[in-house]
This record gives structure tokens, sequence and C-alpha cells, in this order.
């Protein structure tokens, strides 16, 4: 297993967040308005599947040994540990 310094990897998981959320903002005032639904009938916009894209190709590069599991990607729950979860994004500045 990979080991990153408990600084390096937040210093890099903040990069990573900020990414998503430039993701985000960038689909959500496109004027892009397409929204799904999750298998609980919940909404997803294209927004959140574009913050979730890098989000979840980020981390799986970041940290190649850990699974990922997305409320935007359930199809994907991974069989084996550790397991890397997030669910939305909120970062103010």
């Amino acid at each position: 297993m990979r080991h990153l310094h408990a600084e390096t990897l937040a210093k890099q998981l903040v990069l990573i967040a900020r990414e998503a959320e430039e993701a985000f903002v960038a689909v959500n005032t496109s004027g892009v308005t397409d929204i799904q639904s999750n298998q609980d009938k919940s909404p997803v916009t294209e927004a959140d599947l574009a913050a979730h894209r890098v989000l979840a190709t980020q981390l799986k590069s970041l940290l190649s040994e850990c699974s990922v599991l997305s409320e935007e990607d359930v199809g994907s729950l991974a069989h084996r540990l550790p397991i890397f979860f997030f669910s939305g994004v909120s970062l103010r500045t």
C-alpha cells in the first residue's frame, strides 16, 4: 500500500476538491439542466456527475489501492477494502 505523509495527502485532497468544484460550477453555470435520478429517486444533475468524474478519477489516481464509493455511482460498490467515501462537494474560500 502506498503511504503518503498526512500533510501531503491533505493538500492533494484539497486540490482535488477544488478541481471538482470548478467542474461543478462550470457545468452549473453553462445552462445545462439535464437531471437524472438515482436509484432512490433523488435528483442528479450533470454538474453533480461532472464533479463525481473528477473526484473518482483523481482519487483513484492518488489512492490507487482504495476503492471509491460515491452516491453518484452506487453501481460501483466495491467488494474490497479500504474504501474512500465522498458525498457532495462544498468548498468556500
